[in-house]
């Protein structure tokens, strides 16, 4: 990922051959008014937002495709990193329930949260920056490696993905 992407979330980071490395060192979050700027209206429950992704990870972590599929709206869009769209809850828990039969048996998800910004009382983004560990893996691959971009709003006081768009990391320069 560049280092004008990263500025543009807010984050500033050390670029080692092209891959964002995050960690404590050389990565630094929005403070003061940039801070604020993100805390927008939903302050009260950003803490809510940010376990949106947590909720994901739980029932990926599971092999359990309705459990993922349930923290998604009825209408939602989820588009994967190889470009796949998916329209609608029931279209997403077929797939996520098809790939855990066969290709993502037994995988698990990494969703690190790096920033929420409430953009109304009732809906929020989050961005995290992970990917998919197969079997046995401690580590995503880089060309694993994704930025993700949720949109969420508030459905009789559970936040729900609308919107879900992961983009792969680039490894070349």
């Amino acid at each position: 990922m560049k280092r004008s992407l990263l500025s543009a979330m807010g984050i500033s980071c050390v670029v080692v051959t092209g891959v964002a490395v995050l960690a404590s060192v050389g990565c630094s979050r929005p403070t003061g008014a940039a801070a604020a700027e993100n805390s927008g209206s939903c302050v009260a429950e950003q803490a809510q937002i940010r376990a949106v992704p947590e909720r994901i990870v739980a029932g990926w972590a599971a092999n359990d495709a309705d459990a993922v599929a349930a923290v998604f709206t009825t209408d939602t869009d989820f588009v994967i990193g190889d470009g796949t769209f998916l329209r609608g809850r029931d279209e997403l828990r077929q797939y996520m329930a098809d790939a855990f039969d066969v290709f993502l048996q037994d995988s698990r998800v990494t969703a690190p949260v790096e920033s929420v910004r409430c953009l109304s009382p009732a809906v929020g983004v989050v961005h995290t920056l992970g990917g998919i560990l197969m079997p046995g893996e401690t580590e995503v691959p880089p060309e694993r490696q994704g930025v993700q971009v949720f949109v969420v709003t508030k459905h009789g006081g559970e936040w729900l993905v609308n919107v879900y768009q992961n983009t792969r990391i680039s490894t070349s320069e």
